[in-house]
């Protein structure tokens, strides 16, 4: 998650202050990000991308997402990036299910992937190599907890997988290894949340307690490699 133009770079593998990476095009919030091994891109109706090698300035994708929205989620597998969800203001104020795809080393307008099991802003995404998924977040009206997912490289709508523990939205902070999906914190019913729930990717069902964050917060964000 991103709010302002500024992108930073930190070594995982060495406990360390962050180093300045670059700028983004332009000033924002509520955007949203995925990566193949070497490319990150970010969503928020424009779209940006970068090397992640070279520390530059993110360059303009040159197409936007259509509808133009804020507080998405993406995953990725390998090949093919999917931004989900979101708030837009076309024809009025609403959320959206709309799941749109590029495939992250060809510079091209977004492409219809499917739809959601219902409109919602504010949730998490995570994915393997096989399938993604978009978490909780919020439809209007009420808080969810239902855990989306699809199969990456094969367009359709999204099926339901299971629920989270708790319903919660803004949380954004979903990563995973090539097996589980962790994710913490959020805002639930009247107050953030310290709960950090887990679920194995290749096994539909609800998601488990894995245990709880240092402080109840909202509006993280989190990256993971295969063991931290």
């Amino acid at each position: 998650r991103l709010v302002g133009s500024e992108m930073c770079i930190r070594d995982r593998a060495t406990t360390a202050n962050s180093t300045d990476f670059g700028d983004l095009t332009g000033i924002g919030g509520n955007a949203t990000a995925c990566a193949d091994a070497t490319r990150g891109v970010w969503f928020r109706g424009n779209i940006n991308y970068i090397t992640m090698a070279s520390a530059s300035n993110a360059t303009d994708w040159g197409h936007d997402r259509s509808p133009n929205a804020g507080d998405p989620c993406a995953f990725a597998d390998t090949t093919r990036g999917i931004v989900a969800g979101g708030e837009t203001n076309v024809g009025g104020w609403h959320d959206i299910n709309d799941m749109d795809y590029i495939t992250i080393q060809t510079i091209s307008a977004t492409t219809d992937f499917g739809d959601m099991t219902d409109v919602k802003r504010q949730l998490s995404g995570v994915a393997n190599d096989t399938y993604g998924f978009a978490i909780a977040g919020y439809d209007g009206s009420s808080y969810l907890s239902d855990i989306d997912y699809v199969t990456i490289q094969t367009l359709g709508n999204a099926s339901d997988f299971g629920n989270l523990t708790q319903s919660r939205v803004a949380q954004n902070s979903a990563c995973g290894d090539s097996t589980r999906a962790v994710l913490g914190g959020g805002y639930a019913t009247s107050s953030n949340s310290n709960v950090i729930d887990y679920f194995t990717m290749g096994t539909s069902g609800s998601a488990s307690d894995f245990g709880d964050l240092t402080s109840a917060r909202t509006r993280v964000t989190s990256c993971s490699d295969y063991v931290k």
